[in-house]
């Protein structure tokens, strides 16, 4: 499986191509999802104008077939990094996740302070 971090360089084009390319890059999301070759995306809530995509297990020549596909990569206004990885377990509850998306502004920082707790402990 793959983990792809996109990160976008949308300098200052105007909002209205901003949107259309947005839209593009939506419906290419959309078909991948729906090839099954998309597991997971969506976009950070910081913002930033970056995002993530988790894809299955293929070929890195396939995915890479697929993210040259993407309207970010064919205009230039996006990096990608595409990192591989092995799942070895999966919680069922991922399904129900997205009805429990935080809709805060706010990031949940409550999960640092357990991080460097557990880190602390080694």
């Amino acid at each position: 499986m793959y983990i792809i971090n996109i990160n976008l360089h949308l300098g200052k084009l105007p909002e209205e191509h901003i949107l259309g390319i947005y839209g593009l890059h939506y419906e290419w999301v959309s078909k991948h999802v729906a090839l099954k070759n998309f597991l997971l995306s969506g976009p950070y809530l910081d913002k930033s104008g970056a995002g993530i995509i988790i894809a299955r297990h293929m070929p890195r020549k396939e995915l890479n077939r697929i993210l040259a596909e993407d309207i970010y990569k064919r205009c230039r206004l996006a990096s990608y990094t595409v990192r591989e990885f092995e799942a070895i377990e999966l919680n069922p509850e991922i399904v129900n996740e997205k009805m429990s998306l935080q809709t805060s502004d706010e990031p949940d920082d409550d999960w640092s302070d357990e991080f460097w707790d557990l880190k602390d402990e080694r």
